[in-house]
């Protein structure tokens, strides 16, 4: 469903007034014809002074696209002329002020605060992850890449902090819970720097069932760029021994030495 925007908004408020609307048209045509032009209703003169360079526009498309048009209007061959004016005119402004049935919910809920089922679900793992583990949100990023870290107050408090995209899908979620697994595991506790990369995903993963976030090959894909990234770098850094747990993220060009190492 589309988000609405002012216009969308607008719309929905002139709604009621299509009523008054279509007696305004059938009073213009009838003017036309030699009639006294009937008199707009109160509060509908500006709103169609605003909107009747558009009428025209949509008038011709309708005509234009058989598809488009509604069961509800009648067909040249069996209306007047003057009738068939009419309900396309009428069609036409109508069209301008009537939004469409999503548009109605989307401002509906919008208006009593109600968020989609997915923003809903996200939102309640944002809120208990912080809150289990007493982290601060520094920045929320816009590119899908992250980084944990801790910093000390003055008075000897240990801070908590992350950087990620907000979670909105499976994969900001997956780097989200990845930053907060960094804190869950403890920095530190696993050596190489390697190792402490794969234990955050896989709490971020085991974390991602536990609030019904489907891991999708994306995220899986992601996950195993991450690790054979950590373990190159390791590598490249000097690494003597790679942990089992790694052994399957080895660089084919290192495998051989891997191996002989090990």
């Amino acid at each position: 469903m589309r988000q609405l925007g002012l216009w969308d908004a607008a719309m929905v408020e002139l709604a009621p007034l299509r009523g008054s609307i279509e007696r305004l048209v059938k009073g213009m045509l009838s003017g036309g014809r030699g009639g006294k032009p009937a008199q707009p209703p109160a509060g509908t003169d500006q709103m169609v002074a605003a909107r009747d360079l558009r009428a025209p526009q949509v008038a011709a498309e309708e005509v234009a696209s058989p598809d488009a048009a509604s069961p509800d209007v009648a067909s040249p061959d069996d209306a007047s002329p003057d009738l068939a004016a009419t309900e396309l005119m009428t069609l036409a402004l109508t069209n301008l002020v009537e939004p469409a049935a999503d548009v109605v919910a989307d401002l509906s809920s919008a208006r009593a605060g109600v968020k989609p089922p997915a923003r809903e679900r996200y939102d309640r793992l944002v809120a208990h992850e912080l809150a289990e583990h007493s982290i601060r949100v520094r920045k929320w990023r816009r590119s899908m890449s992250g980084v944990a870290f801790q910093m000390l107050t003055r008075d000897g408090r240990v801070l908590r902090v992350i950087e990620s995209p907000r979670p909105a899908g499976p994969m900001s979620a997956a780097i989200f819970l990845h930053e907060i697994g960094h804190h869950a595991i403890g920095f530190s506790r696993y050596k190489p720097r390697c190792l402490e990369e794969f234990h955050a995903w896989a709490w971020a993963l085991a974390a991602m069932e536990r609030h019904a976030v489907p891991v999708t090959e994306d995220v899986q894909r992601r996950v195993d760029m991450s690790l054979r990234y950590a373990l190159a770098k390791a590598l490249r850094r000097g690494l003597r021994k790679v942990p089992a747990e790694m052994m399957k993220y080895v660089p084919v060009q290192s495998q051989q030495r891997a191996q002989s190492i090990k």
